[in-house]
């Protein structure tokens, strides 16, 4: 059912939930018939989208730490060591 959320898509896409919970039911007939039951799927897509958002936010922090140390250790290396002081940067020598 969560097939248009490909990673090639993203998240930011338009999901016919009723379209899809009809797919289904003409594949396996008494599928999703109650208020409670068609709570549960659009709870569990929020839910989805939600986690798949704070995990991608959290791999990009991730990914720029990791190249800010990159930065850091090859400064440091060639004797170029930015130092962070406040809002601003000094150059250590």
């Amino acid at each position: 059912m969560l097939s248009p959320l490909t990673p090639s898509v993203g998240l930011d896409v338009d999901i016919d939930i009723p379209k899809y919970i009809q797919m289904v039911r003409e594949q396996r007939s008494g599928m999703v018939q109650t208020e409670a039951q068609y709570k549960f799927i659009y709870l569990s897509v929020s839910e989805y989208i939600q986690t798949t958002k704070a995990k991608d936010c959290a791999y990009m922090v991730s990914n720029r730490d990791r190249k800010s140390r990159k930065i850091q250790k090859q400064n440091i290396k060639h004797g170029t060591e930015i130092k962070k002081t406040g809002k601003s940067f000094e150059k250590k020598k």
